[in-house]
Parts: structure tokens; C-alpha cells; sequence
């Protein structure tokens, strides 16, 4: 046993995920301490504004690069994924840019849409965020791919200090949606400027040179399947997972959106722990099997039993204490926000371990099977929130939405299970009967 364990400390796979956590654990205590900072500084409707925002970025900023930054790892030449990243670079301004025409156009009429005329004179800021947000993105793909853990570390722990440290000075002299906002552009963009500073500094002769009209124009091309099926796809899942804080405004009102918005918080600060780690370096190892021939069933295998262990203590947990620690934490006002953590930690924890599910996914290029998926998960979500809004109590919508997230995610895990299997089983048939049966037996 002790030899097993040893084995594992010294793997390269096992000190990258090491790395990488200690800049998540930083980051992560970071916004722990803060929160119940911000939660005595700000009051549920005014987080419940900053919530709508923060859909609206997060929706439009997870495809701000048309998920070429996703394409990174595939190339095995890395001039080929120094070309992705001048594209991701590229997409992200042109995207950024059209949000601001949209924003400053349509700002009025998006404020009503969703029942919160308080954001719309914030809402310039919105393209700044999807940039910086794209940005940090990409790099994060790079730096894996290049395996620069340590720098994402640095990065995390900046952009966490400086996002909830900004955002609480600004609520001591005037808590405001603004606040919130400002706090998190400044986080994001000293974040990407970590980040920026240290890949220029190491890759910039590979990427300087990668840059070619010829050389983007065929990548676009060849990795088109990722903006064809990818970037709906993803669109599609963020969409449904910010979904309530939308749809929740619009027939609760915003207060309800605050709770949702930190219920949802309480949850992901430990499942992000480890699951952002794990996801850089899971991938990296993932497509370094892949394109060796090894067995990937193995790994996924491996990787998904892993998560599924590390899930159970803390979901019961917060299942049993999130409304109690809600409210001695964060103060009672906001005791809601850990009832409706105690349902979404289903889904959440259940989505925690369908990781490895996805990036084989990516991985075997199934861009079209899960994208078709999205899309009956995208109206799942959208059919509960608006049941219960027209049907039940807010807390009901949020019950309903958080069963069809654990049914979407089992249904992924087993179905990247089968056909890993199916793969493997295939490849074992075949390296038993060699097409050669001169090769057989040897002789």
C-alpha cells in the first residue's frame, strides 16, 4: 500500500495536479474569506442584479474564442496550437466588439427583457469582461497544453485576490451593483495580465512565428467541427446553467436571483477545488493517451470512480448543513441561499464527475452527439424554471431544474462509458487477431 501510494506522489500526473490546487486552494480561501464579507456588504436584490450580469458574460464569454481555445491541446505541433491561440486572440476581439455595439444599441430594451432596468447603465461593461474572460480562456488551454501549471496557479490566486478584495472596498463606500462589477473586471484583467506577461515571456518566439495568413486560414478549416458543433454546444450548457438567474428575475423577482446566485457559490467553492485541477491536467494527460494509442477506457475509468469518491462526503454534507452554515456565515438574512444549495448540490456534485466524460468527448471529436444533447438539456431546464414559476414557489423551480442537471450528467457519464468501452474493446480484439496471421505466432 505504501508502495502504491508512492508511486503515485511521484508521478508527473499526480505533481501537476498538485500545482495546480495549490494555486485553487489559495484562490479558493481567497473567496472564502470573502465571502461573508461581501454577503453582510451587499443585499440579496443587489447581488441578484450582479447575478443577471454575471449570466449574461458568462453566457457570451464561453464562446467568445468560438471554442478554438478548446483545439489547443489536439495539434501535436505546437506551431499548429500557437496558430489556434492568434486565432482565439482574434475571435475574442471581434466577439468583444460586437457585445459592445449590441450593449450600448440595445442596453434599455435587454434591462426590461430581463426585468432588471437597474443593470442597464452598467451594462458597457459587460464586452470588457467577455475580452478579459476569453482571454483568460485560451490561456489557461495553452499553458496546459505547454504544461506551465504554475502559472495558472500565480494567475488564479491574482485574479482571486484582486476580484474579492476590489469588491469589498468598494462596498465600504457604497455597496452598488457597480461595485461588484468593477471588482470583477479588475480581477479578471490582473488575472489575464499574470497570465499575458509570463506565456510572452516564455512562448513568445513560438508564437510570434506561428503567425501566418496561410497557416490560420488552414486550422480554420481543419478545426472547424469545434465553432460548428463545440461553440453551440457549450453555448447551449451555459445557457441552461445560468438560465435561472434569468428566468428566476423574471418571475421572482431579484432577490430570489441572489440566493440562487450565492446557493450556487456555496456549492461550487469545493467541488472548484479540485475539479478545475483535475480538468487542465486530466485533459493534457487525456489527449497525450490518445494520441499515443494508449487505453483511454483505463483513464476514464479511473478519473470518473475517482470523482464519484471524492463527491460523497461533501455533497452529503452540504446537503444536511448548507442551510444552518448559510445562515451563521453569511448571516440569516441569506439562510435561503443555503436551502437552495442543498438541492443544486445534487447536480452539481453529479456534473462534478461527468468531467472526464466530456473531455473524451472533445477528445473523440463526438462534437455532434453531445451538441445534440445540449439541446434537449437546454429545454429540460428552461420547461422547469418556467413550470415552477408558473406553477410553484421559487424553491420549487430550483428543485426541478437541479433533478434535470443530475439526469443530464448521469446519462453523460454512462454514455462516454459505453463507447470508451466499445473502443477499447475493439482495440483489444484487434491487437489479438492481427490483420497479418503470418504475425500471430511467431515462430
Amino acid at each position: 500500500m505504501l508502495s502504491y501510494f508512492s508511486r503515485i506522489a511521484q508521478s508527473h500526473f499526480f505533481r501537476n495536479v498538485l500545482v495546480l490546487m495549490t494555486g485553487t486552494v489559495l484562490a479558493q480561501a481567497i473567496n472564502v474569506a470573502f465571502v461573508p464579507v461581501l454577503s453582510r456588504l451587499y443585499d440579496p436584490a443587489t447581488y441578484g442584479v450582479f447575478g443577471v450580469y454575471l449570466s449574461i458574460v458568462s453566457i457570451v464569454s464561453c464562446v467568445a474564442s468560438l471554442r478554438y481555445d478548446m483545439a489547443l491541446m489536439l495539434p501535436k505541433d505546437d506551431r499548429d496550437a500557437a496558430g489556434l491561440l492568434w486565432l482565439c486572440g482574434i475571435v475574442t476581439s471581434g466577439i468583444a466588439a460586437i457585445s459592445m455595439v449590441v450593449c450600448v444599441c440595445f442596453g434599455g430594451q435587454i434591462g426590461r427583457l430581463l426585468q432588471t432596468p437597474e443593470l442597464t447603465p452598467w451594462l458597457w461593461a459587460a464586452p470588457i469582461s467577455i475580452f478579459l474572460i476569453g482571454i483568460w480562456q485560451s490561456l489557461i488551454f495553452w499553458a496546459t497544453r505547454r504544461k506551465k501549471f504554475h502559472i495558472t496557479s500565480v494567475s488564479q490566486v491574482t485574479r482571486a485576490a484582486m476580484g474579492s478584495g476590489s469588491q469589498a472596498a468598494a462596498g465600504l463606500f457604497g455597496p452598488s451593483v457597480l461595485g461588484l462589477i468593477f471588482g470583477m473586471i479588475l480581477g479578471d484583467a490582473c488575472g489575464s495580465a499574470v497570465f499575458s506577461s509570463q506565456v510572452l515571456k516564455r512562448d513568445w518566439p513560438l508564437i510570434r512565428g506561428a503567425l501566418s495568413r496561410s497557416r490560420l486560414k488552414r486550422l480554420l478549416r481543419e478545426y472547424s467541427d469545434f465553432p460548428v458543433y463545440t461553440a453551440p454546444q457549450s453555448l447551449l450548457n451555459t445557457v441552461s446553467a445560468y438560465v435561472p438567474s434569468l428566468l428566476l428575475a423574471h418571475y421572482f423577482g431579484v432577490a430570489v436571483v441572489g440566493y440562487y446566485t450565492f446557493g450556487v457559490r456555496i456549492v461550487l467553492l469545493p467541488a472548484n477545488l479540485v475539479g478545475n485541477s483535475l480538468r487542465s491536467v486530466l485533459f493534457q494527460k487525456a489527449t497525450e493517451v490518445y494520441h499515443s494509442g494508449g487505453d483511454t477506457y483505463a483513464l476514464f475509468k479511473k478519473a470518473t470512480l475517482g470523482l464519484m469518491g471524492m463527491a460523497a462526503l461533501p455533497t452529503l454534507v452540504i446537503m444536511l448543513l448548507a442551510p444552518m452554515l448559510a445562515a451563521f456565515i453569511l448571516g440569516e438574512e441569506w439562510r435561503t441561499a443555503g436551502v437552495y444549495a442543498s438541492w443544486l448540490v445534487l447536480w452539481l456534485a453529479v456534473g462534478f464527475c461527468n468531467v472526464p466524460a466530456v473531455l473524451f468527448g472533445q477528445i473523440y471529436r463526438r462534437q455532434r452527439m453531445l451538441f445534440g444533447v445540449e439541446v434537449v438539456l437546454l429545454v429540460a431546464r428552461v420547461l422547469a424554471i418556467v413550470l415552477g414559476g408558473i406553477y410553484g414557489t421559487a424553491l420549487q423551480a430550483v428543485i426541478l431544474y437541479s433533478i434535470v442537471g443530475v439526469l443530464y450528467n448521469a446519462f453523460l457519464i454512462a454514455w462516454a462509458w459505453t463507447f470508451l468501452r466499445r473502443h477499447h474493446l475493439t482495440l483489444s480484439t484487434t491487437a489479438d487477431f492481427p490483420a497479418d496471421p503470418s504475425a500471430a505466432v511467431p515462430f
